[in-house]
């Protein structure tokens, strides 16, 4: 079953005012690919993680506190098609950073 095209994507920032490094990839950040590589590993790391639900980035947040603890809201453009992959609600956004900073709708801090 695939899962319908969200409208809104929720990332964990450092910043209620993010700037294009909050949007970029493992890839754009300069980190190494690991292995194994596989399609799917290649493509997430060329990718920037958001989540379906602003809780399942706030339970991400409380998890790992060092991604930040703000929650940016992006509107995603037809013209830019989130992946999932992963867990559930987990969605990769392969696209420019400064593409994902225009679409930013909203940052609220982690509850």
């Amino acid at each position: 079953m695939t899962r319908a095209r969200p409208r809104y994507l929720y990332r964990v920032v450092k910043s209620e005012q993010p700037d294009e490094t909050a949007f970029s990839s493992p890839a754009r950040q300069g980190r190494r690919l690991q292995p194994p590589i596989t399609p799917e590993v290649l493509g997430a790391w060329r990718s920037v993680s958001f989540w379906d639900t602003p809780e399942a980035a706030e339970e991400l947040a409380r998890a790992y506190p060092k991604l930040g603890q703000w929650i940016a809201t992006v509107e995603l453009p037809p013209e830019i098609a989130p992946v999932p992959y992963g867990s559930p609600g987990h969605w990769d956004v392969e696209a420019d950073p400064t593409d994902l900073l225009r679409a930013l709708v909203r940052v609220v801090p982690v509850r």
